[in-house]
Order: structure tokens, then C-alpha cells, then sequence
């Protein structure tokens, strides 16, 4: 065999690695049967992002969609799978009850060169723990009352 036909091999090989591995990835809500809409290879469900409709216009789609279907449903950041949390007292339960379980929230921030991007809904682990410690007696429910009069 000659170098050419090994180096054209071994590239096939890693070329259907990859979509293999891809195309399990896109699948990942498929294969746990938690609802979602088909996925775009590249862009996942954010197909049209910054062209024609805006991320808060696409997640307001799929909850349309998907509401009444179950507690949650499945979508794609691109590539990366992520949770749509349809029902209420779920949220509630998330955001109230076991919000020390759910302080990872995975979104880049960089507080050094971008100090703006270093808040609560941003940060993960200590740091946020450490944030909130300090803003919950900030926002308690008689200091409210009295910032936003009814």
C-alpha cells in the first residue's frame, strides 16, 4: 500500500470518528425520550441566532412549543445540551428550594478583564455562594416592600 492511500484511510477514519461522536451528541436528548425539537448539525435549535430572531426570541419558541409536553424539555446551545424547566413549581423548587444544588451555571464569565460580567447569575461554586451570602440580606422581603412601595 502506498503512504497516500494510508493517509487518505486514516483520515476517513477520523472524519467518521468525529461525526460519529457529533452525531451522538446531537441525539442526547433522543436517547433519554425527554421532549425537544430536531437539532440543526451546527447551530443545535439556535438556528437564525443574531440574523433574524434573538436568543430570548428562540427560547420563548421552544417553550411555546414544548409547554404542557412534561416539567421540561430538551434543546441545543450548538452543540451542547441544556434544560428548558417548563413547570412552575419546579422552578420554584429549583430557584427556592435547592438552589445550592443548581450553583454551576456553565456560562463564561471574566471578571478581570470584564468586570461587569461577574454578577449572580453568572458566577459558579464559591464565588457565587460567597456573593449571595453577601446580597440575601440585601433583599429580604420587608427591605423589598419598602424599595418598591404598593
Amino acid at each position: 500500500m502506498s503512504v497516500f492511500a494510508i493517509l487518505v484511510g486514516a483520515l476517513l477514519a477520523l472524519l467518521s470518528f468525529i461525526y460519529y461522536l457529533l452525531q451522538r451528541r446531537m441525539n442526547y436528548w433522543r436517547y433519554r425520550g425527554i421532549p425537544h425539537d430536531p437539532p440543526h448539525f451546527f447551530a443545535g435549535n439556535l438556528k437564525g441566532l443574531l440574523k433574524t430572531r434573538g436568543f430570548a426570541e428562540i427560547l420563548s419558541e421552544i417553550y411555546t412549543h414544548h409547554r404542557g409536553s412534561g416539567p421540561f424539555c430538551g434543546y441545543y446551545l450548538f452543540q451542547r445540551p441544556a434544560v428548558l424547566v417548563l413547570d412552575r413549581a419546579l422552578i420554584k423548587s429549583i430557584l427556592i428550594k435547592d438552589f445550592s444544588n443548581f450553583a454551576d451555571r456553565g456560562i463564561f464569565y471574566n471578571e478581570k478583564d470584564d468586570p461587569l460580567t461577574g454578577h449572580l447569575f453568572r458566577l459558579d461554586g464559591q464565588q457565587w455562594r460567597g456573593l449571595r451570602n453577601k446580597l440575601t440580606p440585601t433583599f429580604t422581603s420587608g427591605k423589598m416592600k419598602f424599595m418598591f412601595p404598593t
